[in-house]
C-alpha cells in the first residue's frame, strides 16, 4: 500500500506538456477549493455532468536524473464534492528512460492518435503488459480517446470512448477516466470530456 506524501508544490496540468509521469490529482471540489492550480474540465456522462480539475504533482521530465517519489499524495484535503477526489501515479506509455515507473503506473496514456481498432488493440496491450495499471488510453484520430479500464472480475477490458474537445489532453482524459472508474464509476457512461464553460 502506497503511503500518504502531500507535495510541497503543486504543478498544473498544462505547465509541463514534457513530463513523461507524475501524481495526478482530479478534484471534484466546487470551483475555488483546489487552490487554483490545474485544468478545470467538465465531465458529461450518462445521466449529468460535473466539474472538476486536473492536476500533475511533482511531473517528471525526461533526462532530470531526479529520483522519483513512489509515494501517493494526499488527496485534496476538504470535503468531497460530486465524486471522491482521486490520486493516481500516470506514466506516457510511448516514452523511454523511465525505468520502473510504467510498471508503477495505475494510468498509462500513449500521445500517438491512432485509428480505433489499432488503438483498442494498444490499449489491450499496455493493460495486458502491466498487471498493475487500472486505466490506459490511447487517443483516436479524431476527437476522442479510446479508454480501457482493467475489469479483475471478468479478467477482461471495460471500454469506453471518451470525446475530449477544447484544450482537453489525452492525459486529462486518462485522470478522469481513472478518477471515474475509481469512485465505481462504469466505464461506458463516461462520454466527454470538455474545458469548462466561458465565463
Amino acid at each position: 500500500m502506497r503511503s500518504r506524501w502531500q507535495p510541497t508544490s503543486r504543478s498544473a496540468l498544462v505547465a509541463d506538456p514534457g513530463a513523461v509521469a507524475g501524481w495526478g490529482t482530479v478534484c471534484f471540489a466546487a470551483a475555488g477549493a483546489a487552490g487554483g492550480t490545474g485544468q478545470p474540465v467538465r465531465l458529461v456522462w450518462g445521466t449529468g455532468s460535473g466539474p472538476a480539475v486536473v492536476r500533475t504533482d511533482a511531473p517528471l521530465s525526461p533526462g532530470t536524473g531526479q529520483p522519483y517519489p513512489l509515494r501517493c499524495p494526499s488527496p485534496c484535503a476538504h470535503p468531497p464534492g460530486s465524486l471522491p477526489c482521486d490520486a493516481h501515479l500516470w506514466a506516457d506509455a510511448d516514452v523511454r528512460g523511465t525505468p520502473g515507473l510504467r510498471e508503477q503506473a495505475d494510468v498509462l496514456v500513449s500521445r500517438a492518435p491512432l485509428p480505433c481498432p489499432a488503438a483498442r488493440r494498444r490499449v489491450r496491450e499496455l493493460l495486458d503488459g502491466h498487471p498493475g495499471c487500472l486505466v490506459a488510453v490511447v487517443p483516436g484520430t479524431a476527437t476522442g480517446c479510446v479508454v480501457g479500464v482493467r475489469d479483475r472480475a471478468v479478467r477482461g477490458v471495460r471500454w469506453a470512448w471518451v470525446e475530449r474537445c477544447g484544450p482537453v489532453t489525452a492525459r486529462a482524459v486518462a485522470s478522469v477516466a481513472h478518477a471515474w472508474a475509481a469512485a465505481g464509476g462504469e466505464p461506458g457512461a463516461l462520454r466527454r470530456v470538455t474545458g469548462p464553460p466561458p465565463a
